[in-house]
């Protein structure tokens, strides 16, 4: 009767569980929790590796090692598939993204300036756009996203400026770096609301998390947001919000050094359900 090896067959279920593993996230999308899409094609690139690997190891199920036990080094995939199975992105803390990366300060137009895309400033308020991914001038357009419903009396009947998934970075990257043109704009977007140490109690920004390769790398942007009831809205709560834009001095709290910088005068603000998945792709 043939013998197990036992450590071939260990580095088999290994392999196999990896191989479960990211079938798995690449069917339930939750992939795009940790990876930016553009990377997608690599990981489909390892599991077919891996799925070679696993074919080729069971070849040798059977094939006895000059060996004594079990293999020390295997031990660190178990560790690693434990921590992989047991991992939830869905739990990925704002306060400690935003330790690494500062949400509102002037170097965030430097960050994002890697994407390079130009944006057509007449485009963004033309009465004969219609398809304008800039601007909804339908005040339909505010109700029933993502269960929010704005209070429409208090909107003037004149353009919107609508910042989304698709245009997020494009649309926030050249509001900081022309907020003249910007200032007195309405505007409507939506995303969960931060903090920093330095802020009033009506202050706080409405921000999404930025994902360039990987969530490791994931950075907290977004616009800072006046509003007399901001008390009232708890940290990490999605919000959907419709204002004006406007310039403020803003203090940063690690130089100490005053610049200005664009804000959100809040003219209604709606709680929302949390997106499937929070981050933004450049």
């Amino acid at each position: 009767m043939k013998r197990l090896n036992i450590n071939k067959l260990i580095w088999i279920v290994i392999l196999l569980s990896f191989i479960t593993l990211i079938i798995n996230l690449i069917i339930s999308r939750e992939l795009l929790m940790f990876v930016h899409p553009k990377m997608t094609k690599y990981v489909v690139f390892s599991l077919i590796m891996l799925i070679i690997l696993a074919y080729i190891e069971i070849k040798y199920i059977f094939q006895i090692e000059n060996t004594n036990g079990i293999k020390p080094g295997l031990l660190i995939f178990i560790i690693t598939l434990i921590f992989a199975f047991n991992a939830n992105p869905h739990k990925i803390n704002p306060n400690e993204i935003s330790s690494k990366s500062s949400s509102i300060n002037k170097s965030f137009t430097n960050s994002i300036s890697s994407i390079n895309k130009s944006i057509d400033k007449e485009k963004i308020l033309s009465d004969n756009t219609p398809d304008n991914t800039y601007l909804s001038k339908e005040k339909d357009s505010l109700k029933d996203i993502n269960d929010s419903e704005i209070n429409l009396d208090t909107i003037e009947d004149s353009e919107i400026i609508e910042i989304n998934d698709e245009n997020y970075l494009e649309l926030l990257q050249d509001i900081h770096a022309d907020m003249e043109y910007y200032k007195g704009k309405q505007i409507h977007t939506r995303g969960f609301v931060f903090r920093e140490k330095n802020m009033s109690t009506k202050e706080f920004v409405i921000s999404r998390l930025v994902m360039v390769c990987c969530a490791a790398d994931a950075q907290l942007t977004g616009l800072v947001c006046d509003y007399d009831e901001g008390n009232t809205l708890e940290d990490n709560t999605w919000i959907d919000v419709f204002g004006k834009i406007e310039i403020f001095e803003y203090n940063d709290p690690n130089t100490g050094e005053k610049y200005p910088l664009p804000k959100i005068v809040v003219i209604e603000q709606k709680n929302i359900t949390k997106p499937e998945n929070p981050y933004i792709f450049p």
